[in-house]
Formats: structure tokens, C-alpha cells, sequence
């Protein structure tokens, strides 16, 4: 047991892939999940901005973004919303705003989350 366990750690520091391909089944929910998230918020009254355009407060892609749970605005990059995984897709439900959303990439920690036009 103790060479199976070697061979589990082994396998997770190794870099070598450790699934094949992403199969065509798993790429179609992908995209079905995308959709239904983007469906979510379309009912909830908010938009997603389709391209990094800055908000107008700033004037570049940098920008600074209000990060609710720590109470403070921290440095922030305007990111394409193809780029949004879907569990900071879901997390739109934390604010009740409706209107226009960016999607955003924290520079202190790369953490990517999608927020209000106010909050950018």
C-alpha cells in the first residue's frame, strides 16, 4: 500500500497530464453551464460586458475595484468575460445590483471575479 501511495504522490508533482483529452461530452457542458450561468444573471437584470472596455472612471484596462469582503479597493485588470471560469460567473448572486458587470482580475492575487459598474 505504502508503494501505491508513492505512486498516487508521484503522480501529482509529475508533469506529465493525469487525464486524456477533454472529451468533446465534457467541452458541451462546459458551454450548456456557461449559458445557463449567462442566463442567470440576463433574468437578474444584469449584463455582462462583452470586452475588457474600461468603465468610465478609468481610462485603461488598469483599474481600481471595490473587493466587498475586506472593505477596501485594490488594483484590478479589465479582462475579457471569455476568460471568466464559472464559479466567479455563479458568484454574481452576491450582489444584488442589476445593470452592467465587468469581469476583473485582482492583481494582488489573480483571483478573477465579475463585479458591478460601480464597484469598478
Amino acid at each position: 500500500q505504502q508503494q501505491q501511495t508513492e505512486q498516487c504522490d508521484s503522480s501529482l508533482t509529475s508533469d506529465k497530464p493525469i487525464a486524456g483529452p477533454i472529451s468533446n461530452t465534457h467541452t458541451a457542458w462546459m458551454q450548456t453551464a456557461r449559458i445557463m450561468l449567462l442566463g442567470s444573471m440576463q433574468s437578474a437584470g444584469k449584463t455582462l460586458q462583452i470586452s475588457p472596455v474600461p468603465p468610465p472612471s478609468s481610462s485603461s484596462a488598469h483599474c481600481h475595484c471595490y473587493w466587498a469582503e475586506d472593505d477596501e479597493w485594490l488594483e484590478a485588470i479589465l479582462i475579457d468575460c471569455n476568460c471568466i471560469p464559472l464559479q466567479a460567473l455563479a458568484y454574481h448572486v452576491c450582489y444584488p445590483q442589476t445593470g452592467i458587470y465587468h469581469a476583473v482580475q485582482f492583481v494582488c492575487d489573480d483571483v478573477i471575479a465579475i463585479l458591478p459598474r460601480d464597484y469598478v
